[in-house]
């Protein structure tokens, strides 16, 4: 596949890890890019990707980033952190995203709410929280001090 200088660059930008999410990644550029010749670049890599499956995707999109130079110096954060991540050969780690859109999934929720609950627990105490057999109220004495909203 044939891609433009353009494009090139916003592929070598993509973060993604799967077809579906370097879509998305590419559909946001479009949306809320304020340039046109960015909105332009980014609807007809969109319209070169859709069609291919997951792993020509995931290839092309790869080999676009191992291969690509910068033509000058890189003018955005993206652009330095994907040169970087070229430069160093580092490999993109995969799984939970900045959204961890899997926290709201019912199988997993209920654990990870409490997980979230107990290490903010942990770390406003300086450590591992100490057990409490019973609840005490808020401006009740417990174990010698007086607990409020900000001590818990």
């Amino acid at each position: 596949m044939k891609l433009t200088e353009a494009e090139m660059r916003m592929v070598f930008q993509i973060e993604s890890t799967n077809q579906n999410a370097a879509l998305n990644e590419i559909y946001m550029t479009w949306r809320y890019a304020p340039n046109p010749a960015t909105k332009e670049t980014a609807e007809s890599l969109l319209d070169k990707l859709r069609p291919l499956s997951d792993q020509e995707c995931m290839d092309l999109i790869r080999k676009v980033q191992t291969e690509y130079r910068l033509p000058e110096k890189a003018r955005t954060i993206g652009e330095m952190l994907a040169e970087a991540r070229q430069r160093s050969g580092a490999q993109k780690l995969s799984g939970h995203d900045i959204m961890a859109l899997e926290r709201f999934d019912p199988a997993t929720r209920e654990g990870s709410q409490y997980l979230h609950i107990q290490c903010g627990l942990e770390a406003a105490a300086g450590g591992v929280q100490q057990k409490i057999s019973a609840p005490v109220p808020f401006g009740e004495v417990h174990a010698g001090r007086e607990r409020d909203l900000c001590s818990g």
